[in-house]
């Protein structure tokens, strides 16, 4: 009886350290996962501001072209993670940043378009990157 008492105890010890083990794992990966989207951001604003002077050139070369294909894959990225100062549990955080991303990335897919064609038309790109410039603004407004 004693040896199955020993036994239990050492079994729910280990199950605890088991338990431990997993949560400090999921922390880490979603702190690394948080750095990973700040990069993510910077990125995508970096880009912005380059396509933004490619539009008002006309210049919708190789370059141009990639980094407007760039910014798509950026957004579905930042779609898949969520900034620091949304709490995952408030649904309706989370459900508001998805449906930001998601604006975003449908005028992100509409800029990459845009910048396919030949000659560019500056005007549609303009435009698409102003609504872009708005919906970014209305998400740090809101999640900043």
């Amino acid at each position: 009886m004693l040896l199955e008492l020993i036994k239990a105890s050492i079994k729910e010890i280990a199950m605890k350290r088991v338990f431990e083990t997993v949560i400090i794992f999921f922390v880490l990966l979603n702190s690394a996962f948080a750095v990973d989207l700040s990069d993510i951001m910077k990125q995508m604003g970096s880009d912005f501001r380059s396509i933004t002077k490619a539009a008002l050139t006309s210049n919708n070369s190789p370059e141009s072209r990639a980094i407007a294909l760039r910014l798509v894959e950026s957004v579905e990225l930042a779609l898949q993670a969520l900034p620091p100062a949304i709490d995952p549990s408030d649904l309706e955080k989370v459900a508001q940043y998805k449906l930001i991303m998601n604006e975003l990335l449908n005028e992100a897919i509409q800029l990459n378009k845009v910048f396919e064609t030949e000659p560019l038309n500056k005007a549609r790109a303009l435009e698409t990157l102003k609504k872009m410039g708005n919906i970014r603004k209305k998400g740090h407004d809101i999640f900043r």
